[in-house]
């Protein structure tokens, strides 16, 4: 299966035959998109782009997943088919693109019928983003970037079961940017590298970030 994203979810096999043109009347423009199986996930997007919530196309069924309201924003969907994470914000809305007061990384088991999602937070996050802010999900455990005080973003690992936490820190030479895989035992991410910002792929492994910190 292959997708198209847009205002308009375009579907189609591996043929390149196309087999469905969705559209979420609510929104105007619709990213992230991940095909877990037959279903596919997105995040939706207001004109704005405060990230407004997170849809699954299933069996020719277009379902609102994640919705949230005028004061909350959902986004960052992320999936590795047994678990799913995303990002959940709430206001009062602070004035810039997809940031909140308060942002919560969500997990939940993988669904795609929306009366059955059982999700939880497994951590604060201090950024206030909600889209845009890559997140990875794998072997029982989520990997996001997420704002410090420094203004560098650090890499925050977090276990779905019980919200315990590892960090790998950004420096002023190596500043981490986004997550772009996980697995296992490493977390991989975009870093900008020196004075001169180059980008590179940061591969860190996760048992040398120490004990971690349990779920505060």
């Amino acid at each position: 299966m292959g997708v198209d994203g847009g205002a308009w979810l375009s579907i189609s096999d591996w043929s390149m035959k196309p087999v469905a043109s969705v559209k979420d009347p609510d929104v105007l423009r619709l990213s992230n998109v991940h095909v877990v199986g037959n279903d596919v996930y997105f995040d939706v997007i207001t004109r704005q782009g405060l990230g407004f919530g997170i849809d699954v196309y299933s069996g020719e069924t277009l379902a609102h997943l994640v919705r949230t309201d005028a004061n909350t924003g959902a986004g960052s969907f992320a999936s590795d088919g047994i678990d799913m994470a995303w990002r959940l914000g709430d206001g009062p809305h602070t004035g810039m693109v997809g940031g909140y007061s308060h942002v919560r990384l969500m997990a939940a088991s993988m669904v795609s019928n929306p009366t059955l999602l059982n999700a939880r937070a497994i951590a604060a996050l201090a950024d206030g983003a909600v889209d845009n802010r890559p997140v990875a999900v794998g072997c029982g455990l989520v990997a996001t970037t997420d704002l410090t005080t420094e203004g560098l973003n650090d890499v925050q690992i977090v276990r779905i079961s019980d919200g315990w936490r590892w960090s790998a820190r950004s420096t002023v030479v190596r500043r981490h940017d986004h997550v772009v895989g996980l697995t296992c035992k490493e977390v991989f991410v975009m870093s900008l590298i020196g004075e001169g910002r180059s980008r590179n792929i940061s591969r860190i492994a996760i048992d040398v970030l120490g004990p971690g910190t349990a779920a505060p």
